[in-house]
């Protein structure tokens, strides 16, 4: 991992990345490995304003002739990944219209932070964002098309409160799909740009 960023909640300069494996045990009852990776990079523009960009990649797959397990599998879509849309409902569903996950997750998001001041809000703890979200999640490799990215645009508050740090936000869907869940606001506990 390496993390420069100027503040845990709200950065307005800096760079994380993270990349992480996980392999499970040969002899194990499952065989299954999982490799993740992340990217988050800030950076001062117009007059104190902060630009985000962002992009997470996740694979996970079986191997010695095993599946992946499903409570393995990865699910995507609400707060911290595509907002405008349910939780966890991206991707194929089952015939109950329930989401089925993924071996593969792609979550890519830009936006840019302000202060309330604008608004005659003069609290450094209360920041105003817009944000473009998008991503993907596909049941195996193979599965992995551009027809399947969801995207949205959006606004919000986050507010460092004394229980900790608050996200209201409304997103848009930009590029949808019949069968998918729409939930155009959302409310974050533990939020942060």
């Amino acid at each position: 991992m390496q993390n420069s960023l100027n503040d845990f909640y709200f950065p307005t300069e800096g760079t994380q990345k993270q990349m992480s494996g996980l392999v499970s045990l040969p002899f194990s009852d499952l065989k299954y490995y999982q490799i993740e990776g992340s990217y988050r990079d800030y950076s001062q523009i117009l007059d104190n304003k902060t630009f985000k960009t962002s992009a997470r990649i996740k694979y996970a797959s079986g191997y010695g002739g095993e599946k992946l397990p499903f409570y393995k599998r990865y699910f995507e879509g609400g707060q911290s990944s595509v907002r405008g849309f349910d939780f966890n409902s991206l991707g194929s569903k089952y015939s109950n219209g329930k989401p089925k996950g993924g071996e593969f997750s792609l979550i890519t998001s830009t936006g840019i932070s302000t202060s309330m001041d604008f608004l005659g809000i003069d609290n450094q703890n209360m920041k105003f964002i817009t944000f473009a979200d998008a991503g993907t999640i596909a049941e195996t490799v193979s599965d992995i098309s551009p027809d399947e990215i969801r995207s949205s645009l959006g606004f919000g508050v986050n507010w460092l409160t004394p229980v900790g740090p608050l996200g209201f936000h409304y997103a848009y869907p930009l590029v949808k799909k019949n069968e998918d869940v729409i939930k155009t606001f959302s409310f974050e506990l533990g939020a942060s740009f």
